[in-house]
This record gives C-alpha cells, sequence and structure tokens, in this order.
C-alpha cells in the first residue's frame, strides 16, 4: 500500500470554504476495487472529509478516526484498527454516494500533520464489502490503511474591488446602462465601496438620472452591477460623457480602477451638410522653366462633405495664352463624391525662350449643384518668366 496525496486546486479562501489544497484520496474496497475517492480539506475552523462513492457503489455506513499520531487511532494490541470506536460514525438506509464528516480542527495548527483513518461499508447489487481511504497500512495483521493530511494555512483575503473596464458605452436610447464592478485577489468576508456619477459632457437630470449608492459585497461574491437609467431626447448633441468614481472601500482594497467613463451614443442626427467650394487660394504662381510638367489649381470643399456635389471651373485667358503658354481643360465640371473634400484642376506648363513679363491667367469657380459656392471662387495665375534661367 501507499500515501495517496495529491493536489487538485487551490480555492479562493472564503470563512466556509476550503484553506489552500484540497487533498484526494482513492476509496478501495477487498485492496483493489475502486468504489469510490474521498476528498479532505480544512477551513478556519474544521477538517472537512468527504466520502463519495462511484462506479454504482453506495456507502450505509462510514466510521472515521483522525488523531495527530497513529497511537491516536483506536487499535488492538496488535495495531489492527476498531472501526467500531472510532469517534466519527454515521448509517445510511439505502446506501448514499456522498457522506461529509465536518471536525472542529481548531486545536490543531496550522502544518499539523493528521493521521485519518477512513472506514465505509459499500455495497453494489448483492456485494457487501468493507473500503478504507487508502495510504498506509497499519501495523497489524491486516489491510486496513491510513493516510496523512497536513493542516492547510488559512489567509483572510477579502480583495480588491474596481470598475471591470475604464470605458463603458450605451446608445441613447438604450434605457439603461450597466455597470460592472469587480472583485478580485479574494473574496472573504463582507465588504462594501461607494459608486457615484458626475457629469462631464452629459448632464444629470437630462441626459442620464444620477446614481449614488453603496455596493455591499457578501462573501463569496466578486461582482455587483450598477444600472444607471438613460434619458433620451431629440436634440442634435453628439455623443456625450459623465465620470464614475468607486471611493470610501471598507474591508477590502480600492483598485487602481476606481473610476471609468460612461459614454452615450446620441441617436440623432444632424440634416445633411454638403459644404461650401471654394478655391483654396486667391492666387497661384508656377515657373515657365517647370515647361511640359503638370500645374494643380486646388478646389476645396469645407464646411461638410454630405452626398455628391459639382462645380464648374473656367481657366481664361489674361497675358498667358492658352495652348502657347499652357494647355489642358480650360473648362469642365469637377464632382466631388460623398465624403470626398478636395480636387484638382490639372493644366500643363508650355515653356518658350522668349523674353517676356510674367504671364497671367484667371481660373473661376461657377454653377454649383449640391452645395455652396464659397469664397474666393475666382483666383489669378501667375507664370514666372525664366529668361534669364534657360540659354537662348
Amino acid at each position: 500500500m501507499f500515501l495517496f496525496l495529491v493536489c487538485l486546486w487551490t480555492i479562493t479562501i472564503q470563512a466556509d470554504q476550503p484553506c489552500g489544497n484540497v487533498a484526494e484520496i482513492p476509496l478501495l474496497a477487498g485492496q483493489t476495487i475502486d468504489v469510490g475517492f474521498m476528498t479532505v480539506s480544512n477551513n478556519q475552523n474544521s477538517l472537512i472529509i468527504v466520502y463519495h462513492a462511484e462506479n454504482g457503489w453506495t456507502i450505509t455506513e462510514t466510521h472515521l478516526a483522525v488523531a495527530t499520531s497513529l497511537a491516536g487511532i483506536p487499535q488492538t494490541k496488535k495495531g489492527n484498527p476498531i472501526p467500531g470506536q472510532f469517534p466519527y460514525y454515521t448509517s445510511h438506509s439505502p446506501g448514499v454516494t456522498e457522506v461529509v464528516h465536518v471536525v472542529n480542527s481548531n486545536a490543531w495548527p496550522t502544518g499539523t500533520r493528521l493521521y485519518i483513518a477512513a472506514h465505509a461499508v459499500v455495497v453494489s447489487g448483492g456485494s457487501n464489502e468493507t473500503a478504507w481511504g487508502d495510504g498506509l497500512d497499519f501495523p497489524g495483521n491486516n489491510w486496513a490503511t491510513y493516510f496523512n493530511y497536513d493542516v492547510q494555512p488559512c489567509i483572510f483575503s477579502p480583495g480588491i474591488l474596481q470598475f471591470g473596464n475604464a470605458v463603458y458605452t450605451v446608445d441613447e436610447s438604450g434605457v439603461k446602462a450597466f455597470i460592472e464592478i469587480v472583485r478580485t485577489d479574494g473574496s472573504d468576508g463582507t465588504v462594501s465601496v461607494d459608486f457615484n456619477t458626475s457629469d462631464q459632457t452629459a448632464t444629470a437630470g437630462s441626459d442620464y438620472v444620477p446614481v449614488s449608492t453603496t455596493l455591499v459585497f457578501a462573501p463569496g461574491e466578486t461582482s455587483r452591477i450598477v444600472e444607471i437609467p438613460i434619458l433620451d431626447d431629440l436634440a442634435v448633441e453628439g455623443n456625450e460623457t459623465l465620470d464614475l468614481v468607486l471611493s470610501n472601500v471598507v474591508g477590502a482594497t480600492l483598485g487602481d480602477q476606481n473610476s471609468a467613463v460612461l459614454t452615450i451614443r446620441d441617436n440623432d442626427t444632424l440634416p445633411p451638410s454638403p459644404g461650401i467650394l471654394r478655391l483654396s487660394d486667391t492666387q497661384y504662381f508656377f515657373n515657365e522653366k517647370d515647361f511640359d510638367q503638370t500645374i494643380y489649381i486646388t478646389v476645396i470643399r469645407t464646411d461638410g462633405s454630405d452626398g455628391e456635389v459639382s462645380v464648374k471651373y473656367t481657366i481664361t485667358e489674361d497675358t498667358a495664352w492658352e495652348t502657347i503658354d499652357y494647355d489642358g481643360d480650360f473648362s469642365g465640371t469637377l464632382v466631388f463624391a460623398d465624403g470626398e473634400t478636395e480636387k484638382t484642376i490639372e493644366l500643363t506648363l508650355i515653356g518658350d525662350n522668349l523674353k517676356e513679363l510674367n504671364e497671367i491667367f484667371s481660373v473661376s469657380l461657377s454653377n454649383v449643384v449640391g452645395a455652396v459656392l464659397g469664397e474666393p471662387y475666382e483666383a489669378t495665375a501667375t507664370i514666372k518668366d525664366d529668361d534669364g534661367i534657360i540659354p537662348e
């Protein structure tokens, strides 16, 4: 036989739940028949020993002894255990699949090694067997076994309270916003925290109902939800925000995420804003030395870009001549797609070796469709002479 102590999981410590690790021990009948298992754990005040029957077996009797030495378990002089003298006993008719024993552990400091003899009578169909919690052999001439368990330390951990998220959002028509406050790193005992809302761009009473409350977390409780009523209106105001704040924690620790922001998404829309079309400047300057290069005159769309709009442009000769000093489409229509905010008029400079003054042509906008014509809608373009730069 052998000692079998397996740590299954670490449980968050509460006053009525296990401290540290839980041990699992096989429950064997007739030395080799697997009829279930046992779990052993302790909390701050008690040792909890649970019999679990499986594989079609049930438990009709249990006998349990717990001591700080093997000598403390009732035995014959030859070292055979005496289950009938064990201090903890249950009887079940019909048989059950689970039996729980709770033993006062206040006399056993953390780290105390306990000797546990766990006996059971189990039945399955017509079979009736004696079972023991598997472990070490008793010294007598028998196959009875006992096992050891070390009392686990209990650390009281009330936890940390904070918001579950830094940012929350809700539609203006959403009726309520649901804000989660979480408790992490422990959940022992009863703790509390104050919750308050305050205005940023949202206004209490017209955009939302203010909330000021104290949240109480019961032992083991790890999450609370605060509901903030949202007030719908017809005003076009864009998204609005309010502050959420936690303070005055009692019994726990206030976490770093102790403030958050709630955004109320506006559900009212502005009328379309197609914008204003205008030239980007009143004057444009180009160098004749850039001959055979494309030049650009920019038309911009400001104060909105909703929908498709258009504008006609016209290029007019002055001292600069079409097809001699510049070339291109001297009139046309620029079409702005929905959301588009800039278009260009493209021309090509034509250079020459003539000594001449700077030359000028003009550009104008007209016939706007779907938007508004803004200023400047007329401009001059100057082609700077470069006779002194290009040799004749």
